[in-house]
């Protein structure tokens, strides 16, 4: 009994004596001012791998100097915005000075770049502690000198001075006084009523293009004419036109309701239609130079002028065309009027009921200076009234009906 109370006795003052010296050990610690052992710090996660990075888009080049660039947003909950780094080389891109000055907050950006070289850029989200994450993938754009300009019905003409494929612009007229020399304008299909807004009048260098003439309509309405030419060329300016419909144009005291060319135009796969001029060309005319190929020009009317389908003035080739069912109420060229001054080739074209009241309800072609009219593998038949053909053929080269 004793034996067992001395042993508890000594264990008590060993604990005691442990106790003591744990104490004693740890303040000499602290009042040395060493840290306590049970303190732990652990980093926190790099913003890089707290973000997602967002994706990008294939850019858009929109002119010589302006790259269109686009990205899908950062899966992150907390990214209040984007910077965009751009280079002149593959990974090139210099991460430390973003090209926007302040974070964007949607996921668009339109870059400004020199017109020449090839362009990289890499896009990085960041939230509100500036945290940024993995840069995106990295796309490249080379600017061209000869962009595309977009034009929808469901685009937007306010503060759009891009046109691009992803922001489409809503009026040609819109997308034609943005362009630079040489552009292209690509008209998406749909019926672009230019009543209200007035004739589309390029004078720069543009292709402009529909998505086929059954499918892209410019001009007025049935219920509404434009008030003056659809298209006007101006002098000096080299111009495109195809694969639209080209219609409801009223050039009231003056000439050309579908198209007044007096530049240098092209107009490929294209309909004149329904068109009225007041003087001369009710579908067309043209004092300057005119290549018209595949197109069909069709119901179109002059009233007090000459050329129900087209007045020429200037130098003009027809090509596989189609001039049917055109009109010059009171005067003469139901289909074509080749004036004083104009100089004429049509191969393989197809010119058919029209009607004049005065002579060549087919073509009239004035001779009283130096003309040229020349005929190959044309049909000119069935007029509504007036002769087929009327005036001086120069040259006949054949095959013609």
């Amino acid at each position: 009994m004793s034996q067992r109370k001395s042993q508890k006795t000594s264990t008590s003052r060993n604990r005691r004596g442990i106790t003591t010296s744990l104490v004693i050990f740890l303040s000499s610690i602290l009042g040395f001012g060493a840290l306590p052992l049970f303190v732990f710090t652990q980093s926190p996660a790099s913003a890089s791998q707290s973000l997602i990075a967002p994706v990008q888009q294939t850019p858009v080049v929109v002119n010589s100097t302006t790259i269109d660039l686009s990205w899908y947003p950062s899966a992150s909950p907390t990214v209040t915005g984007y910077n965009v780094y751009e280079g002149t080389t593959q990974s090139g891109e210099n991460l430390n000075k973003p090209i926007n000055s302040t974070p964007i907050t949607s996921t668009n950006y339109v870059a400004t770049v020199n017109p020449s070289g090839n362009y990289y850029f890499v896009v990085e989200a960041i939230d509100a502690s500036s945290n940024t994450s993995p840069q995106s993938n990295e796309v490249e754009a080379t600017p061209t000198n000869n962009p595309i300009l977009y034009v929808s019905t469901t685009g937007s003409d306010s503060n759009n001075t891009t046109c691009s494929q992803t922001q489409p612009c809503l009026t040609i007229a819109n997308a034609v006084s943005v362009a630079n020399n040489g552009d292209t304008i690509d008209v998406a299909a749909g019926t672009y009523d230019t009543s209200s807004s007035g004739t589309i009048s390029p004078s720069k260098d543009l292709t402009i293009q529909g998505a086929g003439a059954s499918s892209t309509f410019v001009g007025g309405t049935s219920a509404k004419s434009l008030s003056g030419s659809v298209f006007a060329v101006n002098s000096g300016v080299t111009a495109t036109i195809t694969g639209m419909t080209i219609q409801f144009g009223y050039a009231s005291y003056s000439s050309g309701g579908g198209i007044d060319n007096a530049g240098y135009l092209t107009a490929t796969d294209d309909t004149v239609s329904d068109n009225k001029g007041e003087n001369n060309g009710g579908g067309i005319s043209n004092s300057g130079y005119l290549t018209a190929t595949d197109d069909t020009v069709i119901g179109n009317q002059v009233s007090y002028g000459d050329g129900g389908g087209i007045y020429n003035n200037g130098t003009f080739t027809a090509t596989n065309d189609t001039i049917t069912n055109n009109q010059a109420t009171n005067g003469s060229g139901g289909g074509i009027y080749n004036g004083y001054g104009g100089a004429l080739t049509a191969t393989n074209d197809t010119i058919t009921n029209n009607s004049a009241n005065g002579s060549g309800g087919g073509i009239y072609n004035f001779a009283y200076i130096t003309i040229t009219l020349t005929l190959a593998a044309t049909i000119i038949a069935d007029q509504k009234s007036g002769s087929n053909c009327s005036g001086n053929v120069t040259t006949d080269a054949g095959y013609n009906l």
